[in-house]
């Protein structure tokens, strides 16, 4: 997914944008990667995407990840990951 976004990046003349809820377009220049340990930086973070890697799904990801979409700069997109291949030990290998 980082490896997409960095391409997608070095591709484009311009900013890539997103369109997010209510018709506003936001220009993506910078982005930053960290997990649930690491909300404290990531809120104070000037990027204008996070990726935040959740280790366990429930009600505070989801307000956690909310709160992460205003930042220094005005708001901001936040993409989640939760590694639900990793939640079944059977799958520890497509981790390898």
């Amino acid at each position: 997914m980082v490896s997409l976004l960095f391409a997608a990046i070095s591709l484009t003349q311009q900013a890539p944008t997103v369109a997010v809820k209510g018709g506003g377009i936001l220009p993506i220049r910078s982005f930053e990667v960290g997990t649930s340990d690491d909300l404290v930086k990531l809120k104070g973070s000037k990027a204008d995407l996070l990726i935040v890697r959740f280790k366990k799904w429930g009600p505070k990801p989801e307000e956690s990840a909310k709160a992460l979409q205003k930042g220094p700069n005005g708001r901001r997109v936040v993409l989640v990951e939760f590694p639900a291949l990793g939640a079944n030990p059977n799958n520890i290998l497509l981790w390898r």
